[in-house]
Protein backbone atom coordinates (compact mmCIF):
# COMPACT_ATOMS: atom_id res chain seq x y z
CA UNK A 1 0.00 0.00 0.00
CA UNK A 2 1.48 3.35 -1.02
CA UNK A 3 1.47 6.61 0.94
CA UNK A 4 -1.50 8.05 -0.94
CA UNK A 5 -3.74 5.03 -0.26
CA UNK A 6 -2.72 5.02 3.41
CA UNK A 7 -3.61 8.70 3.80
CA UNK A 8 -7.01 8.27 2.13
CA UNK A 9 -7.90 5.26 4.28
CA UNK A 10 -6.79 7.10 7.43
CA UNK A 11 -9.11 10.00 6.59
CA UNK A 12 -12.01 7.61 5.92
CA UNK A 13 -11.48 5.77 9.21
CA UNK A 14 -11.33 9.05 11.12
CA UNK A 15 -14.56 10.19 9.50
CA UNK A 16 -16.32 6.98 10.64
CA UNK A 17 -14.94 7.30 14.17
CA UNK A 18 -15.98 10.94 14.43
CA UNK A 19 -19.47 10.18 13.16
CA UNK A 20 -19.96 7.47 15.78
CA UNK A 21 -18.54 9.78 18.47
CA UNK A 22 -20.96 12.54 17.52
CA UNK A 23 -23.90 10.12 17.60
CA UNK A 24 -22.86 8.92 21.07
CA UNK A 25 -22.49 12.47 22.36
CA UNK A 26 -25.91 13.34 20.94
CA UNK A 27 -27.60 10.40 22.68
CA UNK A 28 -25.89 11.11 25.99
CA UNK A 29 -26.64 14.83 25.88
CA UNK A 30 -30.27 14.26 24.89
CA UNK A 31 -30.79 11.84 27.76
CA UNK A 32 -29.33 14.12 30.43
CA UNK A 33 -31.01 17.27 29.11
CA UNK A 34 -34.39 15.55 28.99
CA UNK A 35 -33.83 14.48 32.61
CA UNK A 36 -32.84 18.02 33.55
CA UNK A 37 -35.81 19.59 31.76
CA UNK A 38 -38.14 17.23 33.58
CA UNK A 39 -36.74 18.04 37.01
CA UNK A 40 -38.65 20.36 39.34
CA UNK A 41 -36.78 21.61 42.40
CA UNK A 42 -39.20 21.46 45.31
CA UNK A 43 -36.93 20.42 48.20
CA UNK A 44 -33.29 19.88 49.23
CA UNK A 45 -33.18 16.44 47.66
CA UNK A 46 -34.37 17.68 44.25
CA UNK A 47 -32.01 20.65 44.64
CA UNK A 48 -29.06 18.28 45.11
CA UNK A 49 -30.22 16.37 42.04
CA UNK A 50 -30.24 19.60 40.05
CA UNK A 51 -26.66 20.33 41.17
CA UNK A 52 -25.54 16.86 40.08
CA UNK A 53 -27.24 17.21 36.68
CA UNK A 54 -25.75 20.68 36.15
CA UNK A 55 -22.25 19.34 36.87
CA UNK A 56 -22.75 16.42 34.47
CA UNK A 57 -24.08 18.73 31.77
CA UNK A 58 -21.11 21.14 32.14
CA UNK A 59 -18.67 18.21 31.96
CA UNK A 60 -20.49 16.85 28.90
CA UNK A 61 -20.44 20.22 27.15
CA UNK A 62 -16.66 20.46 27.67
CA UNK A 63 -16.23 17.00 26.13
CA UNK A 64 -18.45 17.93 23.17
CA UNK A 65 -16.51 21.16 22.58
CA UNK A 66 -13.20 19.26 22.71
CA UNK A 67 -14.39 16.84 20.00
CA UNK A 68 -15.63 19.78 17.94
CA UNK A 69 -12.23 21.47 18.13
CA UNK A 70 -10.45 18.28 17.06
CA UNK A 71 -12.77 17.87 14.05
CA UNK A 72 -12.17 21.48 13.00
CA UNK A 73 -8.41 20.84 13.09
CA UNK A 74 -8.66 17.85 10.74
CA UNK A 75 -9.29 19.80 7.47
CA UNK A 76 -5.98 21.65 7.82
CA UNK A 77 -4.12 18.41 8.48
CA UNK A 78 -5.84 16.84 5.49
CA UNK A 79 -5.01 19.83 3.27
CA UNK A 80 -1.37 19.74 4.35
CA UNK A 81 -1.18 15.98 3.66
CA UNK A 82 -2.70 16.36 0.17
CA UNK A 83 -0.38 19.24 -0.69
CA UNK A 84 2.62 17.21 0.46
CA UNK A 85 1.61 14.31 -1.80
CA UNK A 86 1.14 16.47 -4.90
CA UNK A 87 4.09 18.85 -4.37
CA UNK A 88 6.81 16.54 -5.84
CA UNK A 89 4.62 15.80 -8.88
CA UNK A 90 3.97 19.48 -9.59
CA UNK A 91 7.62 20.30 -8.90
CA UNK A 92 8.74 17.84 -11.59
CA UNK A 93 6.55 19.62 -14.14
CA UNK A 94 7.76 23.04 -13.05
CA UNK A 95 11.40 21.93 -13.28
CA UNK A 96 10.84 20.54 -16.78
CA UNK A 97 9.16 23.77 -17.95
CA UNK A 98 11.99 25.85 -16.51
CA UNK A 99 14.51 23.65 -18.35
CA UNK A 100 12.65 24.02 -21.66
CA UNK A 101 12.43 27.80 -21.26
CA UNK A 102 16.15 27.97 -20.58
CA UNK A 103 16.98 25.77 -23.57
CA UNK A 104 14.79 27.79 -25.94
CA UNK A 105 16.21 31.09 -24.69
CA UNK A 106 19.76 29.80 -25.04
CA UNK A 107 19.13 28.59 -28.59
CA UNK A 108 17.41 31.85 -29.59
CA UNK A 109 20.35 33.88 -28.25
CA UNK A 110 22.86 31.66 -30.06
CA UNK A 111 20.85 31.94 -33.28
CA UNK A 112 20.76 35.72 -33.02
CA UNK A 113 24.54 35.77 -32.54
CA UNK A 114 25.02 33.44 -35.51
CA UNK A 115 22.88 35.60 -37.79
CA UNK A 116 24.69 38.75 -36.62
CA UNK A 117 28.05 37.12 -37.34
CA UNK A 118 26.90 36.06 -40.81
CA UNK A 119 25.68 39.59 -41.55
CA UNK A 120 28.96 41.04 -40.31
CA UNK A 121 30.94 38.63 -42.50
CA UNK A 122 28.79 39.48 -45.51
CA UNK A 123 29.27 43.20 -44.89
CA UNK A 124 33.03 42.72 -44.51
CA UNK A 125 33.18 40.69 -47.72
CA UNK A 126 31.21 43.34 -49.61
CA UNK A 127 33.54 46.05 -48.29
CA UNK A 128 36.57 44.00 -49.38
CA UNK A 129 35.05 43.49 -52.83
CA UNK A 130 34.35 47.20 -53.24
CA UNK A 131 37.89 48.02 -52.16
CA UNK A 132 39.33 45.64 -54.75
CA UNK A 133 36.98 47.02 -57.42
CA UNK A 134 38.03 50.61 -56.72
CA UNK A 135 41.70 49.60 -56.68
CA UNK A 136 41.21 48.16 -60.17
CA UNK A 137 39.70 51.39 -61.41
CA UNK A 138 36.05 50.58 -60.91
CA UNK A 139 33.46 52.46 -58.85
CA UNK A 140 32.83 49.66 -56.38
CA UNK A 141 29.45 48.78 -57.88
CA UNK A 142 28.74 45.09 -58.03
CA UNK A 143 28.38 44.07 -61.69
CA UNK A 144 25.75 41.46 -62.44
CA UNK A 145 26.64 38.88 -65.09
CA UNK A 146 24.93 39.38 -68.45
CA UNK A 147 22.14 36.89 -68.80
CA UNK A 148 21.91 35.17 -72.16
CA UNK A 149 18.45 35.24 -73.76
CA UNK A 150 16.62 31.97 -73.41
CA UNK A 151 14.30 30.51 -75.98
CA UNK A 152 11.45 29.64 -73.55
CA UNK A 153 9.51 27.68 -76.16
CA UNK A 154 12.53 25.46 -76.74
CA UNK A 155 13.28 25.23 -73.05
CA UNK A 156 9.73 24.15 -72.20
CA UNK A 157 9.79 21.49 -74.90
CA UNK A 158 12.86 19.84 -73.36
CA UNK A 159 12.35 20.66 -69.67
CA UNK A 160 10.10 18.93 -67.15
CA UNK A 161 7.97 21.13 -64.93
CA UNK A 162 7.93 20.37 -61.23
CA UNK A 163 6.72 22.08 -58.07
CA UNK A 164 9.53 23.41 -55.91
CA UNK A 165 9.43 25.26 -52.55
CA UNK A 166 8.50 28.94 -52.84
CA UNK A 167 10.58 30.57 -50.12
CA UNK A 168 8.84 33.92 -50.47
CA UNK A 169 5.41 32.40 -49.77
CA UNK A 170 6.79 30.42 -46.86
CA UNK A 171 8.42 33.49 -45.31
CA UNK A 172 5.24 35.54 -45.88
CA UNK A 173 3.20 32.85 -44.10
CA UNK A 174 5.58 32.86 -41.14
CA UNK A 175 5.54 36.66 -41.01
CA UNK A 176 1.75 36.44 -41.02
CA UNK A 177 1.73 34.34 -37.84
CA UNK A 178 1.66 30.75 -39.16
CA UNK A 179 3.87 28.55 -36.95
CA UNK A 180 3.18 25.06 -38.32
CA UNK A 181 3.93 24.20 -41.97
CA UNK A 182 4.48 20.53 -42.89
CA UNK A 183 8.02 19.96 -44.11
CA UNK A 184 9.31 23.24 -42.62
CA UNK A 185 11.24 23.73 -39.39
CA UNK A 186 10.52 27.19 -37.94
CA UNK A 187 13.08 28.57 -35.50
CA UNK A 188 12.26 30.92 -32.57
CA UNK A 189 13.80 33.82 -34.51
CA UNK A 190 11.17 33.08 -37.16
CA UNK A 191 13.60 31.96 -39.85
CA UNK A 192 12.90 28.68 -41.58
CA UNK A 193 14.68 25.73 -43.12
CA UNK A 194 13.06 23.28 -45.52
CA UNK A 195 13.64 19.85 -44.02
CA UNK A 196 11.31 17.79 -46.23
CA UNK A 197 10.51 19.28 -49.65
CA UNK A 198 8.37 16.25 -50.56
CA UNK A 199 6.08 16.86 -47.57
CA UNK A 200 5.56 20.58 -48.31
CA UNK A 201 1.92 21.56 -49.16
CA UNK A 202 1.34 22.65 -52.77
CA UNK A 203 0.39 26.18 -51.72
CA UNK A 204 4.02 26.71 -50.70
CA UNK A 205 5.43 25.60 -54.07
CA UNK A 206 6.04 27.26 -57.44
CA UNK A 207 6.71 26.08 -60.98
CA UNK A 208 10.25 25.23 -62.06
CA UNK A 209 11.72 23.52 -65.12
CA UNK A 210 14.57 21.00 -65.18
CA UNK A 211 16.14 19.10 -68.05
CA UNK A 212 14.17 15.98 -68.92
Amino acid sequence: MNETETTIQTVEVKAIVEASTIERLYRETRAITEEALGLMVTDYQSGDQANILAKRINTGMKAVDEVRRKILAEPKKFTDAVNAMFKPILQMGQNALAHLDEQRSTFAAAERRRLAEEQAKAAAEEARRQKISIAKGGDGTKIKPVEQPVDMQKARSTDVKRRIPDRRKIQAAIDGGIRDIPGVSIYPVWKFEIIDAAGLPDEYRKDSFIDA
